[in-house]
């Protein structure tokens, strides 16, 4: 039995994740310790499916189109920046607002896998957000308290839902997009 990793996101458009990594760029903080993530691959995580029966991946992607079917583009407000996980932070994120839109998404792909059986409800609460950049060292306290008021203004409209396969490397995460589907008018 062979497995992929795999996870279901939300692209976020090219320009506007250009402009979310060139304003993290833009913090005062140590560049060098963070890896930052290409914008080619920054998206909000719908749901992550982790080590998978490649056998699966036709019936994921068929509960994937159907959860997409009456889905509409989301568009979502900025919030601020994070360091996650809180005690031994080493993942930059910027959050976005749980738009009603957003939640809707997530609730439908999640309900669309599980009566599939290809995965489970999560018991943790859906969080939206970024990753931006990650750490192998911990940050001093002035960049936890600068990415934490980070604020960027404005909204992002995202309307691609990707299934992924992430390939973990020692330089970090590769993905590739397995199959996209666009959803409403985008």
């Amino acid at each position: 039995m062979q497995h992929i990793r795999l996870f279901i996101a939300l692209e976020i458009p090219a320009e506007q994740a250009r402009s979310l990594c060139s304003s993290f760029k833009g913090l005062p903080i140590t560049h060098s310790l963070y890896r930052q993530s290409p914008a080619a691959q920054l998206h909000i995580t719908l749901k992550f499916l982790g080590n998978t029966d490649i056998a699966l991946l036709p019936k994921c992607i068929e509960a994937l189109e159907s959860a997409c079917e009456q889905a509409q583009p989301v568009t979502t407000e900025y919030t601020q920046g994070e360091m996650r996980p809180y005690g031994r932070p080493r993942t930059v994120i910027m959050g976005v607002d749980k738009t009603e839109t957003l939640a809707e998404l997530y609730s439908t792909i999640e309900t669309h896998l599980a009566e599939e059986g290809i995965a489970h409800y999560e018991r943790r609460a859906f969080h939206a957000h970024i990753t931006v950049a990650r750490s192998t060292v911990a940050p001093s306290p002035a960049d936890i308290q600068t990415i934490a008021s980070w604020i960027l203004d404005g909204s992002l409209t995202a309307g691609t839902v990707t299934l992924f396969e992430s390939i973990l490397k020692p330089t970090g995460a590769l993905y590739n997009a397995l199959h996209r589907i666009s959803v409403g008018n985008i």
